[in-house]
């Protein structure tokens, strides 16, 4: 249907927003202006491909989550970035060897 879906939960005594899950993926991590979102293999490599790239644009990375698909051969990264990732980074990354897919949200 080319749908998602996103679940966040309130966590603690403070009430702290998290994202918990993007489509079949568990990850945690706080909701941001500016998340980079990266499908990829589940192998060796893929979390210093992306920070490598996104570090060489400048982009900190303030927070990230990693999660693996139900059957493990696929995982995810969620990056909450300082600023929007720029097109392209996005691009190459969707050129990197074993990045399924990239999409930049705010």
């Amino acid at each position: 249907s080319g749908g998602h879906s996103l679940s966040g939960t309130l966590v603690g005594l403070k009430s702290v927003q998290t994202l918990v899950m993007i489509d079949d993926y568990t990850i945690d991590v706080p909701p941001a202006d500016h998340l980079l979102v990266v499908r990829n293999a589940d192998q060796p490599g893929m979390i210093g491909k992306v920070g490598s790239l996104v570090g060489e644009a400048g982009v900190n990375i303030d927070d990230m989550a990693v999660g693996s698909s139900p059957e493990g051969a696929k995982a995810i990264m969620v990056l909450a970035t300082s600023e929007s990732v720029p097109e392209s980074v996005l691009e190459a990354l969707r050129q990197t060897a074993g990045v399924v897919s990239v999409a930049s949200v705010g």
